[in-house]
């Protein structure tokens, strides 16, 4: 049976060890087939629909990641975060090539097969998932650190994430050196 490395956990790496919704429908299934397929690394075969799980939830995730300067309107907000689309698109289609072509064990698929719009839509369709968010937020006067925000501050110990800013590590005694963090 083939045997893959067990999925890269802690602070270093973006762990895909937590318990997400088809993680815990495997473990609900069977629990021994979870344990040795997300902890000992014996897992069935890789199909195109697991790569392109992973790398459209990092695309969209880096999406979310920018900070739009200027923004006067919502609808705005939403042309700026679509012009990101594209890209996205081209970057799932080659980190998934990439990750489907170092699987060990794969399907009698191929990862060509991908379609290329229903990528695009699936991309779009996460964002309009979060703009609905957005304006419920804003409906609802933009809850209680509206004004923080607004001022500059920020209310909370650990900032949402941002490309570009300096990560902030709740725990820094987990992170070995002061390179490694960087």
């Amino acid at each position: 049976m083939p045997v893959s490395t067990p999925p890269l956990g802690g602070p270093l790496g973006r762990s895909r060890s937590r318990l997400s919704a088809s993680a815990l429908t495997s473990f609900l299934r069977c629990d021994r087939q979870w344990f040795l397929g997300n902890k000992v690394g014996i897992r069935g075969p890789l199909n195109p629909p697991q790569v392109l799980g992973i790398v459209l939830e990092d695309a969209l995730c880096s999406i979310l990641m920018q900070r739009p300067v200027g923004i006067d309107s919502i609808e705005v907000l939403k042309e700026w975060a679509r012009s990101f689309i594209e890209d996205s698109v081209s970057t799932v289609l080659s980190e998934g090539g990439k990750m489907w072509n170092e699987g060990i064990w794969r399907v009698d698929e191929n990862w060509e097969d991908v379609d290329v719009d229903r990528v695009r839509r699936r991309i779009n369709g996460g964002l309009e998932l979060f703009f609905e968010e957005v304006e419920a937020c804003y409906t609802a006067n933009g809850g209680p650190y509206l004004e923080l925000f607004r001022s500059g501050q920020q209310p909370f110990n650990v900032a949402a994430p941002s490309w570009g800013d300096e990560p902030i590590f709740p725990i820094p005694d987990k992170i070995p050196s002061l390179n490694i963090r960087k």
